[in-house]
This record gives C-alpha cells, structure tokens and sequence, in this order.
C-alpha cells in the first residue's frame, strides 16, 4: 500500500531577515503570521496530517537545531517518524537522499511530499488535496514538482518553463521544458508578460524508489554516502545522528542540479489543480519586504513540475513564494 511521507527540510544559516533570524535560531523559527503565532516550521510540521492519510514526518535538520526543532514538535503535538541530524551541511540532495531511504525502509512503496520548513500556505485544504493528486502523478514514475505561478515579474526565484502535456497524464500535468537560474529584471518581465513560466517552489513529490534510481544514475556518491551515513546512524536522546564521515563524503548540491535538471529517462510534466500556496515574493520568506508582502497580499495560484518531472498549470488558485 502506498504511503506518502512528509519530509520537511529545516535547514537554513539564518543570514535572512537579521536580526531576528541568526546562525543559531534562522528564520523557520521566528513567530510572524498564521494567527496562532506558530513559526514557519511548526505551520509546515502541521500541514499533512495523520488524520488526512499521511504517514507521520520526518524531519531534517543541522545538529545545532535539534533541540529548537524538538520544541517545535512538541508544540505542534506531532509525533514524528524520525529527526534526523545532518552532520555537516550537504544541501538538499543528500537531505533528500537520506529521507528516501528512511522511508524506503519502512515501506518499498514510500511516496515523499518534500517540502522546505519556510513557505506560507493559505489554504491548507486545497494545499493537501494537490499532494495527494500529485502522489498519483508520482506513483506513475515522475518526480513532481510544484511551481508558483507568478503573481509579478520577480529576480528572486528560479524559473521553470511550461512543455507540453505529456501522454497519460491527465488534470493539468505538462512537461517542464527548461529550468531557469534567477533572472535580471528585464528577463524576469519577459517571463511574466510571455507567461508559461513558474517560479521553482522547492517542493516535491515523488516516489523513494525512483527519486533513488535517479539519484543513482545521476549523482551516484550522493547516494552512497548517504546510504552509509544511515547505516551508521546512531539513537540520541530521541534524534538519529548520521554518521559525520561517511554524510561528509557527499558533494554539496541541490536536488534541482542533481537530479530535476538532468534527469533524461524522465519526462518533465506538471500538473493543474490549484493548491492554495502563497509566497511573498522573494524566494520563500527571506527578506524584510517580502515577508510584509506576505502578510497583506491576496493569494495567488500554483504550478508544479515532475520527474520525469512536472510543472503545474494553476487553475483559481493562488500562490506566491516567501523567501
């Protein structure tokens, strides 16, 4: 039966939004918004619920995190599947990589919802109902991807282009036809005015099984110190440490440059169900302006991209990125 895990990623250096956020206590930790005064973390470790047919979380984060992590599970009353402590920053590949097959170990048929500790999501019902669709996208064999259709030309995300619809896949998917660094204001408005174009949310879905294939094929010495360093895993006070040798071992690289953007076996596709994210502008929640932005400005709409990756075209939804 297959289960889908939520994987939230609570990294970060705290360099945004200083002073409030530092090394120490980055900004997935800072009290702003959702009317309860949960943080970024606590709001995202809520948002797929047991209750909804999620299996618990499993949470990824630094070790001088663990405990301010560990307060935010507490807080939000959720159990998690695992807290796994990174030894050393690898970025989000390895991170990934590692949740894989610790879900992989529980269930061969392990789905991930990967999501950053970082975003602001209005409507958390439409938000649940495009992951669960997107599950269905992945169970097929893509890497699904959720992109963010943009509310205004903006230089602070990445950008993926919209394909076409591939075959088989029905309810919106489309292939992503290419990936975009950051662009210069003059392009950025080009994206906007052409339209097609979806800034890159950082959230995934897809399956362990074939996130590992890739994996694989395309950056093999991340999977092989990540599946030592979980070998080697050792229990402490309720976290697992992986081991710091062997996780050290792995290039430091995004998923996007390790697995999204060069997966050729996959075909690119996104699908079209409006999922009820907003963002401020400014790559998720990372600066002082965007995070007033956040608090005031009407909802947007989605998109998101899969492996044989997708991008999705947003029906009357509404989303935009907090950086």
């Amino acid at each position: 039966m297959t289960t889908i895990f939520p994987v939230v990623l609570s990294g970060g250096s705290g360099t945004r939004l200083w002073p409030l956020s530092r090394a120490m206590y980055p900004k997935q930790f800072i009290r702003f918004f959702n009317g309860q005064g949960s943080t970024f973390l606590g709001a995202a470790l809520g948002r797929l619920k047991p209750e909804a047919g999620f299996a618990a979380p499993i949470l990824l984060c630094n070790n001088d995190h663990r405990f301010l992590v560990k307060e935010e599970v507490e807080w939000a009353k959720i159990e998690p599947k695992a807290i796994i402590l990174e030894p050393v920053a690898r970025n989000t590949a390895a991170a990934i990589a590692v949740a894989a097959l610790s879900a992989g170990r529980e269930n061969p048929d392990a789905i991930l919802a990967v999501m950053p500790s970082d975003h602001v999501v209005r409507d958390e019902a439409r938000f649940v109902e495009g992951v669960k669709h997107a599950a269905k996208v992945a169970a097929t064999g893509k890497l699904v991807l959720f992109g963010i259709e943009p509310t205004e030309p903006h230089t602070d995300y990445g950008y993926i282009r919209q394909g076409a619809a591939p075959e088989g896949i029905s309810n919106g998917a489309f292939a992503v036809d290419a990936f975009f660094e950051k662009p210069d204001a003059v392009t950025a408005r080009r994206y906007f005015t052409e339209g097609g174009y979806y800034w890159n949310s950082g959230i995934f879905v897809f399956h362990a099984r074939t996130f590992l294939e890739e994996l694989a094929a395309l950056e093999p010495r991340i999977g092989v110190a990540s599946r030592g360093a979980l070998a080697r895993t050792k229990e402490d006070l309720g976290f697992l440490r992986l081991d710091g040798k062997f996780f050290s071992t792995s290039p430091s690289v995004s998923v996007d440059y390790a697995v999204m953007e060069k997966t050729a076996a996959a075909q690119r596709c996104c699908p079209s169900t409006s999922v009820g994210m907003t963002w401020a502008p400014g790559r998720r929640c990372g600066k002082w302006p965007r995070v007033t932005q956040t608090a005031i400005m009407p909802t947007g709409t989605p998109c998101w991209r899969t492996r044989r990756a997708a991008t999705y075209t947003p029906s009357a939804a509404s989303s935009q990125r907090s950086a």
